[in-house]
């Protein structure tokens, strides 16, 4: 069985989504470079990037199952072309079917799975090996059973809708945090009555141009007024700015317009929550007058 050593949590197919407009090639933010965290990758270093060595083989008592004919074999290749024709039809503006959008949902849970968090997680959840190759194929492959499993799994976690953020003079990056999950309490009017509504908010971005937004509610079906939105590039930057504060490592894309300034902008996460909370409410994706007080708050991907 052929034996990878340099194991992507995030595949190298996606990384090519970030490339700096017209080139092959992105930025490279290393937060552990002291004195000069952003430069410039060629493709051929994809390799060392968001990967860590024999990370699912640890978890798997040094197998390569679960990379190989899990990950690799089962899922990438599936997820490629999903990914593919779901971006297509964002840059034609035409509407995502219900399909679609739990694509799209599923891939921000799957993604914190093969994370080095997740699989983390896995490790302490499950004792027993074959368990942890079990939730695996639970989680990725396409086999049958795997699927009607997830589909019980989309019912359990509640309503949800999608909404896309689109960039024109501007450019997401991607950190290898992937997503920022928030927390939040909405109040709706029902029968003349406020009441409290537990909701959060994942957004993950899909290429330099398009950013997944996906709201999520556990009692209340959920229908957004418009699928498009487009950020203005203050609004893109704010983003980028998070995803810069919430990685460990590493983020690539265009991040020119941040080099001067890349040591403040890592020490302002708490300004940047504020202004994306701002975001989401401008665009009526979230309301914040809470009245039990609870307060937003914004996760790391987890389990």
């Amino acid at each position: 069985m052929q034996r990878t050593i340099k194991q992507h949590y995030i595949p190298r197919f996606y990384m090519k989504n970030f490339y700096i407009k017209n080139t092959k090639k992105f930025d490279v933010l290393d937060k552990l470079n002291r004195y000069a965290p952003i430069s410039q990758s060629k493709n051929e270093n994809f390799k060392n990037l968001f990967q860590v060595e024999n990370l699912y083989e640890n978890c798997n008592e040094n197998t390569n199952h679960i990379e190989t004919e899990i990950l690799a074999k089962d899922y990438e290749d599936i997820m490629k072309k999903d990914l593919e024709n779901i971006i297509n039809k964002i840059q034609n503006r035409s509407s995502l079917n219900i399909n679609d959008k739990v694509i799209l949902r599923t891939l921000a849970l799957q993604m914190s799975i093969r994370g080095p968090y997740g699989v983390k997680a896995i490790e302490e959840k499950y004792n027993n090996v074959n368990d942890r190759e079990r939730f695996f194929k639970y989680s990725f492959a396409n086999d049958e059973h795997s699927q009607e499993k997830r589909k019980v799994a989309d019912i359990i976690q509640g309503y949800f809708d999608v909404i896309v953020f689109t960039t024109q003079n501007s450019s997401f990056i991607l950190s290898d945090c992937f997503s920022l999950k928030m927390l939040t309490n909405t109040i709706k009017n029902t029968r003349s009555k406020e009441i409290d509504v537990l909701n959060y908010v994942n957004i993950y971005p899909l290429t330099k141009d398009i950013l997944i937004c996906i709201i999520n509610n556990k009692n209340e079906v959920i229908k957004v007024d418009k699928l498009f939105v487009e950020l203005l590039p203050q609004e893109v930057s704010c983003i980028n700015k998070l995803m810069m504060c919430h990685s460990d490592r590493y983020c690539i894309g265009d991040l020119s317009r941040y080099k001067s300034h890349i040591h403040n902008d890592l020490n302002d996460t708490k300004v940047y929550e504020d202004k994306f909370l701002d975001i989401l409410e401008k665009y009526k994706i979230i309301n914040r007058r809470c009245k039990s007080g609870k307060t937003n708050k914004i996760k790391k991907k987890s389990l």
